[in-house]
């Protein structure tokens, strides 16, 4: 576990002793840490007392229903000429949480 002084440290390095699921399950309980094995994060409340708010804002992404807003503007913007799958993904990379790949991301359900 680590100590007080390296809270500070990018949010992988702070993950990275996570020694067993009994020991993640234990963060989760106290609201530390948030996510499924293996792609924990740090959880909102960490990142805000450690200032770590935009790498957390980063990994995590935006709400599902925000990238929905934008799919849906960025289709009217698209008019009759239509767009396809890879322009929208191309459009909202940005936004979908970094731990996940190109494939995991359009097809995440909630």
């Amino acid at each position: 576990m680590r100590t007080p002084q390296q809270w500070n440290t990018p949010l992988k390095s702070l993950l990275k002793d996570l020694q067993s699921e009994e020991t993640a399950k234990e963060l989760l309980d106290k609201g530390l840490i948030e996510g499924e094995s293996p792609n924990y994060q740090i959880s909102l409340g960490v990142a805000k007392i450690t200032h770590q708010l935009p790498e957390y804002t980063r990994v995590s992404g935006l709400e599902r229903s925000k990238l929905k807003q934008m799919t849906m503007q960025f289709i009217q913007n698209a008019g009759e000429d239509g767009t396809m799958r890879d322009g929208i993904y191309e459009y909202l990379k940005v936004a979908m949480p970094s731990n996940k790949t190109k494939e995991q991301n359009p097809t995440k359900k909630n």
